[in-house]
């Protein structure tokens, strides 16, 4: 095999760079299927032209205004994180990546707060294509866990990957982690341990603060 042609481009897709103009399959945009017209300098992208240089579409959303009021504009101006390759539907091009993640989770919020009871009832959840085992009770308090008779692993949940990297990012394992600091801490300063079923009922108020309400106790599975 050999390479008949390669590119450079910015995020909106302005060619920075070209090894060839003269070969006629030179505006396939590959991955995407992107088109480009050298005489015009635009992009054809499915069902609508895009030009690079102003990182917008010139031709009108086809929906019209179900789409959005910019019925020119491309994928929200963040074409990092988004690719429309057919001019109709935004999606994101990097899931794996941190920004990727955010961006699905927001998604998710906005779908649950249009109608859905819980993120676990929007479609971004149930089709997630990759998933996490969640421990609930997180191996960072392993001990603390051990002494109320909680053994951690025996209690995981089936979730997003999306999800579970936004509820632990950041430090010492992200705001999932520092809720349950603040139960220790809170029983710390009462003078005595907590119970068992105090840390239950507290599981129970973390999945609606985290909003997953509908995600039932008998959906925990021990760690394999």
């Amino acid at each position: 095999e050999s390479v008949l042609t390669s590119h450079m481009a910015d995020a909106f897709g302005t060619f920075a760079s070209s090894s060839s103009t003269t070969d006629p399959y030179a505006g396939f945009g590959s991955q995407w299927g992107y088109y480009k017209d050298w005489e015009t300098g635009l992009q054809l992208l499915g069902h609508r032209y895009y030009d690079a240089g102003t990182g917008r579409f010139v031709t009108r959303d086809p929906i019209g205004y179900e789409g959005g009021i910019n019925l020119y504009g491309y994928t929200q101006n963040n074409p990092v994180t988004w690719a429309d390759p057919d001019g109709l539907t935004p999606q994101v091009t990097s899931p794996q990546t941190p920004s990727g993640q955010r961006v699905i989770f927001e998604l998710a919020k906005e779908e649950m707060e249009a109608g859905a009871t819980s993120l676990a009832r929007t479609s971004w959840w149930k089709n997630a294509t990759t998933w996490h085992k969640h421990h609930v009770f997180p191996k960072a308090f392993k001990q603390q866990f051990k002494e109320l008779g909680i053994k951690v692993d025996h209690h995981t949940l089936k979730v997003p990957e999306w999800f579970h990297k936004c509820i632990h990012r950041g430090a010492k394992g992200g705001a999932w982690n520092a809720r349950w600091k603040d139960f220790f801490d809170y029983y710390k300063k009462m003078g005595r341990d907590p119970t068992q079923n105090e840390a239950w009922r507290f599981l129970r108020q973390l999945y609606k603060e985290f909003d997953i309400a509908d995600m039932k106790m008998k959906d925990l599975v021990k760690y394999r």
